[in-house]
């Protein structure tokens, strides 16, 4: 954790509520983009965006350094909001599609995923029609499996920071981010087939 986010705390902990303001300039765009991600309704954003600040306002006292860093904290909270709001609300049925079999995942092989190279391969060449089938494949993705890639490739969070987030194992989050990759990966070569029968 930065020195300056121990300060913070301290700060907010002594009850300087401009020491609130200072946290949530640094981290406030962290908590957005993960409720924006898995939400997407701006004013619903918004709404849990302001929830999520709140609850860690008020628990603010009970963060451990030691089990994660400020900004790892916040993203679990408001992605546990994001999830308790999918839940009450019409994605209920994206969500519990989206909700796996832990226990399962937990037998597979982690050769099975540890190894991608035709996989990796096509995911990391950039041209435009690829980006375009990467970005579909992505969309139709439940919005919980959307968050671990984007938690993973555009937040960069190593695999112990997502497994606080999402509150599951590091393997389990490894082995769910090589599946993932493998049903887009599956997603944009059945397309590109397609495209070149249709041709």
């Amino acid at each position: 954790m930065e020195d300056n986010d121990k300060e913070i705390i301290a700060a907010v902990l002594r009850g300087e509520r401009t020491a609130f303001r200072t946290l949530v300039q640094r981290h406030g765009l962290s908590v957005q983009r993960v409720v924006a991600r898995m939400v997407g309704k701006p004013e619903d954003v918004e709404e849990l965006v302001q929830d999520v600040l709140v609850r860690a306002y008020q628990a603010l006292h009970t963060f451990d350094s030691s089990r994660a860093s400020l900004r790892t904290w916040l993203c679990r909270i408001a992605y546990n909001a994001a999830v308790s709001h999918l839940r009450a609300n019409a994605k209920s049925a994206d969500l519990l599609r989206a909700e796996y079999n832990e226990e399962a995942l937990s037998r597979l092989d982690a050769s099975d995923v540890a190894s991608q190279p035709e996989v990796d391969a096509v995911l990391d060449e950039a041209d435009a029609d690829r980006l375009s089938l990467l970005r579909e494949a992505i969309e139709l993705l439940p919005a919980t499996d959307q968050q671990l890639l984007q938690l993973r490739y555009t937040d960069e969070m190593t695999m112990n920071e997502i497994a606080y987030v999402t509150d599951h194992r590091p393997d389990y989050v490894a082995t769910r981010l090589a599946r993932l990759r493998q049903r887009i990966y599956h997603y944009i070569i059945d397309n590109e087939q397609h495209g070149k029968q249709q041709s």
